[in-house]
């Protein structure tokens, strides 16, 4: 029998962190012992243009590159300063000898523990009961949107409020690209150094260390970051400003400093190809969303969370203003989104159960000390509560467990490799010369980068302006529908040197192309 209460919330600490891991992580196992005879598995995960563009900047890194170029064009953008995270991680998975996929499986993995480990951080220093600590714990594990279940073709499936987003799956909050998790996590251990009460030099050093490596990891969490400062800055700055003068300099600070990250990528952006194009595609994602839905998608955890924050149980210091200010901004932004520069996707990715669990159990605790005067116990009301929120997130953790773990066709030839295509890979890797540009269908040319040093022009939709007319000529060509005048225009005008077809195209011999002179069988 555990009687030290710090010593259970440690070990809860460690379920938490186990149930996470099984719940992200079982299927990319199952998928492993799955694989088909005959192909490679390339532990894929989420979306698979994505994932092959992270593998392709891991492996620019492995090639000694940290500045980043897009692979997916025939004429070179130039190189620069973006996701160093990708290219540094391909020269640790160079100098331990390992590939793209096992260095991004293993960062996921770390990705994960870290930003597990530094919000149970956030939580000590957040709560001072254990008790209060174990509940935060508990709903972070367990927050949800609600759901309901529908059955088709016998075969029973979730369905969740905003489904496309995975942010408020039960699952899906912790299934981020490690870059985001790190990102998040930096962002958290910021907060942590500026709302400490010392005259250190290191602290507002380390959180303006912190806050420039969060912008490099991903932009718009520092945005975030920023934005949620100002917020807990303006009403400390008008009402509390001798009291809290020591946190309002150190975060004046750290916007200052920060800023010139935010400017350098905003730079970026808007001038440099093509992340100017995959930025304005993202800002373009923004599905249609009710605020019912997205009140839904919160789950039953923002309640609780909007008590506490509405009885200022959450004002009594500038940590707990800032959590409250994280929980309840989004909202707000969501109302304003048709008058302000943001969309439903960014600010989706606000990540509010972080915020809005510590925040719910200072809730819960204050509503269970108002529902004791009712001559009821405190645990059994704490009990109670916590059984609900555990078996409302348990069928929602079976269901999520369950689709994922479902065996992939071999049909998915981007996730399952047959052999034949990497024994393609190899010869253009070994006879092509480096940078030679090769064209294929989609979802071979997105891989391409990543078992070659080639180049392609599909793969990527926000890789080039014109890339819905490259898209449109390429499977003209690759359907056999051009002459041969055409057809030698068309390789001239893109510099095509390899074509790679018959994998997720019409087999090159079934196509009357075969009989051009300029066009030589090679594997």
């Amino acid at each position: 029998m555990i009687h030290n209460k710090s010593a259970f919330i440690n070990y809860f600490f460690i379920t938490v962190i186990i149930f996470v891991l099984i719940g992200v992580f079982l299927p990319t196992i199952f998928h492993m012992f799955a694989t088909p005879q005959n192909t490679f598995y390339s532990l894929a995960d989420g979306y698979t243009f994505d994932y092959y563009q992270y593998m392709s900047w891991i492996k620019q890194g492995m090639d000694g590159h940290l500045l980043l170029t897009s692979p997916y064009t025939e004429i070179p953008y130039p190189r620069v300063l973006i996701h160093p995270f990708f290219p540094i991680l391909g020269m640790i998975a160079k100098l331990f000898s390992v590939s793209p996929f096992i260095a991004y499986a293993f960062s996921r993995i770390t990705a994960t523990v870290i930003f597990i480990f530094v919000f149970y951080i956030l939580t000590s220093k957040s709560l001072n009961l254990p008790s209060a600590r174990f509940i935060s714990l508990f709903l972070f594990l367990t927050s949800t949107g609600f759901w309901t279940i529908s059955y088709d073709k016998n075969i029973y499936s979730l369905v969740e409020p905003i489904s496309w987003n995975q942010s408020f799956n039960v699952i899906g909050k912790f299934s981020l690209p490690p870059h985001h998790l790190l990102a998040l996590s930096f962002s958290i251990l910021t907060y942590l150094l500026l709302i400490k009460k010392r005259k250190r030099i290191l602290d507002p050093s380390l959180s303006i260390l912190l806050g420039i490596l969060t912008g490099f990891l991903n932009p718009s969490t520092l945005l975030f970051t920023d934005v949620i400062l100002f917020c807990t800055l303006l009403p400390l700055f008008l009402i509390y400003r001798d009291k809290f003068k020591w946190f309002i300099s150190k975060a004046l600070l750290f916007l200052t400093f920060t800023s010139p990250v935010l400017l350098y990528h905003f730079y970026l952006f808007n001038h440099f190809l093509p992340w100017s194009l995959m930025y304005k595609l993202m800002q373009s994602f923004n599905p249609s969303v009710s605020l019912v839905s997205y009140l839904l998608s919160l789950g039953p955890v923002f309640p609780l969370a909007l008590y506490a924050i509405i009885t200022k149980k959450t004002s009594s210091s500038p940590l707990h203003l800032l959590l409250s200010f994280w929980t309840i901004l989004p909202v707000i932004l969501f109302l304003f989104r048709s008058v302000l520069p943001v969309n439903n996707s960014r600010i989706f990715q606000s990540y509010q159960y972080i915020p809005m669990t510590i925040v719910a159990a200072i809730g819960l605790q204050s509503l269970t000390l108002k529902l004791a005067r009712f001559k009821i116990k405190r645990k059994v009301i704490i009990f109670l509560f916590l059984s609900f929120f555990g078996i409302f997130a348990f069928l929602p953790y079976v269901m999520t467990i369950n689709k994922s773990v479902r065996v992939i066709s071999t049909n998915f030839y981007n996730i399952y490799l047959p052999k034949t295509l990497l024994g393609a890979f190899d010869r253009l890797e070994k006879q092509a010369p480096r940078g030679s540009v090769v064209l294929a269908g989609e979802y071979v040319s997105s891989m391409i980068p990543v078992f070659t040093n080639n180049r392609t022009i599909l793969g990527r939709e926000d890789s080039a302006p014109d890339y819905f007319q490259k898209q449109t000529e390429s499977y003209t060509f690759l359907d056999g529908l051009m002459g041969e005048k055409e057809t030698r225009e068309f390789l001239q005008k893109y510099s095509i040197s390899y074509i790679l077809s018959g994998v997720d195209t019409i087999p090159y011999e079934t196509l009357r192309i075969k009989s051009y002179p300029f066009l030589t069988e090679i594997y």
